[in-house]
């Protein structure tokens, strides 16, 4: 009932029926998502589908090529070999189980680098090489028929087969529509008319018959130098490949047979009897059905997920003190025929070295002693045996004939040589001009010692001589040479020069060192006469006192007698005793002032002997460091027989004793001079201009002025990489890597001999190492010969010729670490029989300190 005074509203009238249009709308929406989710759950369900095997027969297929693969055996020469080249993840492996290591190489691989080393060793008559690759290859035959036993067993139907129990697992879990597995067989062998041609490459020398497109036929015996084992390679694909069964051919070779001429069974042929329970079916109400699958394995095929794998190495050849001209490549080190000495090998033990470990007698390999061309075909044998992959031989051959490169970047500023006890970090009073010219220094004359050799054989424990002097090789740290030894600059054809000279001037040179002995020698002779003179004047001093003394006694008495005397007889007679009393006072007073005279005159003779001791001792002690700018005669100091040292310091020598006669004559003896000064800077010793003072017919402001000649022969590291390429570097990219536990170091002291024909007599000393030569592994379980990464990252990418071509290194991403290098290095001056005799044990001593050098001391460990 409506309200009085309310206003009526008036609502709209509602039409009645269907609306098709958003019904139909609704209806398709819903329609098209159902579609939708049923297109995605089938897509989901197809690709879950296609992700698993839908045949079981295949899964086990895979899962046992896969344990195929991971079988392997362990070689303390060759390292880990299987059938495959792969690395994975399994850490469980321990040496004699079945497993993986991080890094497993197969056969072929091995195979191929050993049959290419061979033919290296013949191509150069390298026959130490050569046996030791026969030798491997013989081992290798023998890894091979174990590797086969353990393949044989793996697939065993007695349950101790470790594949054929997987297989068999896998089959019997899948029961697929009902499905029961009844029999099941595993065969290896080889693939008929397939996979004919292997991945690695021929040699030149390669028959037609066992090679096609430059590489070897698989299955087919391959001949090599040095042995009369024939190599097979095995089959191998890199990808995975279904076969047609009727292609396999089964594998006859006994389990106790040799493997000589036949390949690995690398093709698995499994064959499986299933039955399902039917109305059709036997008496058993099973239907049987056979399926077979062959396969060959591949690395695809494996199960674990592949992780980053070890270094590759690179081998390195150093030449620290510098580079002699007459090597120009590789093949100039391994044909050279007139290398000297024998060198010895050593094996790091109980740790690395520098290091924890030391060294002693290697186990194995077992290698003679040998020369400098044999060391290196050791290191450059045990380097391609272990690379990763084949190596074409023709790149190889190219690589060793390669011509290294020529250094084109400024000299380095760092010093090359020091003397022993001197600070590395300073140069004393010694300035720029010193500084560069020390980087031409890089020998000394020496005597020749065992010093070096017994240091390494018997005192290479931690902190020994021995370990000290390798750990300055392997850190590139400059050479220590004796204070006291003459300086001496190699140029690169191998021959010695005297510093700021051309050529070895050996008057001047032996001239120099006569005179600073001789003078030391006359100043000791000098300073015992002269001490003698003093005590023998000081004696007769004392002796004249003595007898003036009585005869003023005498004096006195016969006077009191004369005053009281009355007889003229006595007075006459007294009077003739006082006269000879008076002469002989008179007498011993004089006496007396000589002797002071001769005192005095003796005691400046000590200290000017003392001083000119002191002062040679010194000059000859600091030989190294005074001559390393220069040695030169002076013409106007010193009676033309002075020299001027490093163009500032003089030396004049004084070869003449003092003489007994020098002192009571008081003749003008240098001995007795106020002050002497034999040696010392040119300001010390003269006070002539540098304009005015001559050096072999020139004035020193323009001695001075000269830039001393760059002679030296070139310091160089030339480095092969695992990618067949050559780097050439300056700087020794390899600082502080030491020689790992049970690797090799050979020395050679006195390996190479230089400048011979011109009568002089450098030798060099030959330092190897070898990071990769045995694989065992040691007691923390840790793989042993994996060549070392230096702490410099990318250190590739610094080689001088790094873009000779225009291009980048292939290394430059990853480079690889060092497995060997050969190192030639110290070059030093021998003096012959007659130079030694002239010089022989001459000895310098500073009378104040009592020190003694040499100055031609031995060679001692620091100059390995």
């Amino acid at each position: 009932m409506q309200e009085l005074g309310a206003k009526r509203t008036e609502s709209p009238t509602m039409t009645s029926g269907v609306d098709w249009y958003n019904l139909l709308i609704l209806l398709l929406s819903t329609i098209a998502i159902s579609g939708i989710v049923t297109l995605y759950v089938l897509c989901l369900a197809w690709t879950n589908l296609r992700s698993s095997n839908s045949d079981p027969l295949e899964r086990a297929a895979a899962s046992a090529a896969a344990d195929l693969i991971r079988l392997n055996v362990v070689s303390r020469n060759l390292g880990t070999l299987g059938i495959c080249d792969f690395t994975n993840s399994d850490s469980n492996f321990a040496p004699g189980t079945d497993g993986a290591t991080r890094e497993v190489r197969s056969f072929n691989t091995v195979s191929s680098l050993i049959r290419t080393s061979l033919f290296v060793a013949k191509r150069y008559k390298l026959d130490t090489m050569g046996e030791q690759a026969a030798g491997d290859l013989s081992e290798l035959e023998d890894l091979k028929g174990e590797l086969h036993k353990k393949m044989l067993a793996a697939i065993k139907s007695d349950g101790s087969g470790k594949i054929y129990e997987h297989v068999k697992r896998v089959l019997m879990a899948s029961n697929r529509g009902g499905e029961k597995l009844e029999s099941l067989t595993i065969k290896l062998g080889t693939a008929r008319g397939k996979f004919a041609l292997s991945p690695v490459p021929a040699e030149a020398d390669d028959d037609a018959a066992v090679c096609q497109s430059g590489r070897l036929k698989t299955l087919t015996p391959l001949t090599v130098p040095y042995s009369k084992i024939k190599l097979t390679l095995h089959q191998q694909v890199r990808e995975k490949i279904a076969l047609n069964p009727g292609d396999f051919v089964p594998d006859n070779a006994t389990p106790d047979s040799r493997l000589s001429d036949s390949p690995l069974p690398t093709v698995m042929l499994i064959e499986a009897q299933f039955a399902t329970q039917s109305k059709k079916a036997d008496k058993r109400g099973l239907v049987t059905s056979n399926r077979s699958i062959c396969l060959i394995a591949t690395n695809e095929t494996k199960n674990q997920s592949l992780v980053s794998a070890p270094p590759e190495g690179s081998l390195a050849l150093s030449f620290p003190q510098g580079k002699p001209s007459a090597f120009t490549s590789m093949e100039s080190l391994l044909t050279y025929g007139n290398w000297r000495g024998q060198g010895a090998w050593q094996q790091s033990i109980k740790g690395p070295v520098p290091g924890p470990g030391q060294l002693a007698p290697p186990t194995a390999p077992r290698l003679q002693a040998m020369n400098g061309s044999e060391s290196l075909s050791i290191a450059l044998y045990h380097w391609l045996r272990n690379l990763p992959r084949p190596v074409a031989p023709a790149r190889l051959a190219a690589l060793l004939k390669e011509p290294w490169p020529h250094p084109s970047v400024p000299r380095d500023q760092g010093r090359t040589a020091t003397a022993i006890g001197e600070n590395d970090n300073q140069l004393s009073d010694f300035g720029e001009d010193d500084a560069t010219a020390a980087l031409q220094i890089n020998s000394g004359l020496l005597k020749d010692s065992d010093a070096r050799v017994y240091a390494l054989l018997y005192q290479n424990k931690p902190t020994e001589a021995g370990q000290k002097a390798l750990l300055r090789c392997f850190q590139a740290l400059p050479s220590k040479f004796p204070a006291s030894a003459l300086p001496i600059v190699v140029d690169s054809t191998g021959q010695a020069n005297l510093p700021g000279r051309q050529g070895l001037d050996q008057s001047l040179a032996f001239d120099l060192l006569n005179s600073i002995y001789s003078t030391n020698l006359a100043a000791q002779d000098s300073l015992s006469a002269a001490k003698l003179i003093q005590s023998s004047a000081l004696r007769a001093y004392r002796s004249s006192k003595e007898r003036l003394f009585l005869a003023q006694t005498d004096l006195d008495s016969l006077s009191n007698r004369l005053r009281l005397s009355n007889d003229n007889d006595e007075i006459k007679s007294l009077k003739n005793e006082i006269d000879w009393r008076n002469n002989r006072i008179a007498y011993e007073n004089n006496e007396q002032k000589k002797q002071l005279k001769a005192i005095s005159l003796s005691q400046i003779a000590i200290v000017n002997a003392t001083a000119v001791a002191s002062q040679s001792f010194e000059c000859g002690s600091k030989l190294f460091q005074l001559c390393r700018t220069g040695i030169n005669r002076l013409d106007n100091i010193g009676g033309g027989k002075a020299y001027l040292l490093g163009k500032r310091y003089v030396f004049s020598p004084l070869t003449t004793a003092l003489q007994e006669n020098d002192i009571f004559s008081e003749a003008a003896s240098p001995w007795l001079a106020k002050k002497m000064t034999i040696y010392g800077t040119v300001r010390q010793v003269t006070d002539l201009p540098a304009t005015k003072i001559k050096v072999e017919g020139r004035a020193l402001s323009e001695l001075q002025a000269e830039t001393p000649p760059a002679i030296k022969a070139e310091p160089a590291v030339i480095v092969y990489t695992p990618s067949m390429q050559l780097l050439y570097f300056r700087d020794y990219p390899f600082k502080g890597l030491p020689v790992p536990e049970n690797q090799l170091i050979y020395y050679c002291q006195n390996g190479y001999f230089s400048g011979e024909k011109s009568g002089q007599k450098i030798a060099w000393s030959i330092l190897v190492r070898d990071l990769v030569a045995n694989h065992e592994y040691n007691e923390a379980h840790q793989r042993l010969g994996q060549p070392l990464l230096p702490p410099a990252t990318g250190w590739c990418r610094h080689a001088l010729n790094i873009d000779d071509k225009g291009g980048k290194s292939h290394d430059d991403d990853n480079c690889p670490g060092l497995a060997a290098e050969w190192q030639l290095r110290s070059p030093l001056l021998y003096i012959d029989d007659a130079q030694g005799n002239v010089l022989k044990g001459t000895t310098l001593s500073d009378p104040e300190s009592g020190q003694r050098v040499q100055q031609i001391p031995p060679v001692g460990p620091d100059l390995m």
